[in-house]
């Protein structure tokens, strides 16, 4: 319940999380090849986490009255908790072709959503796969049990904060804060606290890092989902 209850979050709900209304600011990106990095942890029913780290090679370059990102992946890895190596393995591999490229505006806004790639399974086809490759492998039953038992944590843990924040090339502030009541079927209520912290030489250059954390609340459990990107030149 905990972890589909962090889907509700509002930072998983749009493609493109929004940011607060500000004046036009100024933004002067890089011109040459830079690296951005995303990184997201989440913790498991069982106290243990899952961290899916993804690093792209892009450029961004003037088009018309804003910015063109193009980006390729270059590096995937996965850290999870040893009796999830295959799930992990899956993760490694997926592919995301719809990702680049997007645009941005004039002041670095994103205006074309960070799609969720259309070539990459949905979440049911990835169970299934996930829970076909547990059934073949060399695992003893009761490691073969709890494989299967966190099968839909781990793929949500993957896949979770899959919405990019509008200002991620220039915030609109260096600190943000937002939270948020969550109503849930039969009446119940949970809470989602939702945290961005910025780490920049100055207003209008591209920040060295974005830091993303969604503290999830239900009955007295608490789940955290902490992004994290970072960029910097080649």
């Amino acid at each position: 319940m905990l972890l589909g209850m962090t889907a509700l979050a509002p930072l998983s709900a749009p493609l493109v999380a929004t940011a607060p209304d500000s004046a036009e600011r100024q933004f002067s990106p890089p011109s040459g090849p830079m690296t951005l990095t995303r990184t997201v942890w989440r913790g498991l029913h069982d106290g243990k986490a899952i961290k899916v780290q993804r690093s792209y090679a892009i450029t961004i370059t003037p088009d018309g009255d804003g910015y063109r990102v193009d980006g390729t992946l270059i590096d995937a890895a996965v850290d999870a908790p040893p009796q999830l190596a295959i799930l992990a393995e899956l993760e490694r591999q997926r592919s995301e072709p719809g990702l680049f490229p997007f645009r941005l505006d004039r002041q670095g806004r994103i205006q074309t959503p960070v799609a969720a790639p259309t070539a990459t399974p949905s979440h049911p086809e990835l169970s299934r796969a996930g829970a076909a490759l547990v059934a073949n492998a060399p695992l003893a039953a009761e490691t073969r049990q709890q494989t299967r038992a966190m099968l839909d944590q781990v793929i949500g843990a993957a896949r979770g904060g899959v919405a990019w924040p509008v200002d991620l090339f220039n915030p609109a502030s260096s600190l943000r804060q937002d939270h948020k009541v969550v109503h849930l079927p039969g009446g119940g209520k949970g809470e989602v606290a939702v945290s961005i912290a910025v780490d920049r030489a100055s207003p209008g250059t591209l920040p060295r890092s974005v830091e993303r954390t969604v503290t999830t609340s239900l009955d007295g459990t608490e789940s955290v989902t902490r992004e994290q990107w970072t960029m910097g030149t080649r």
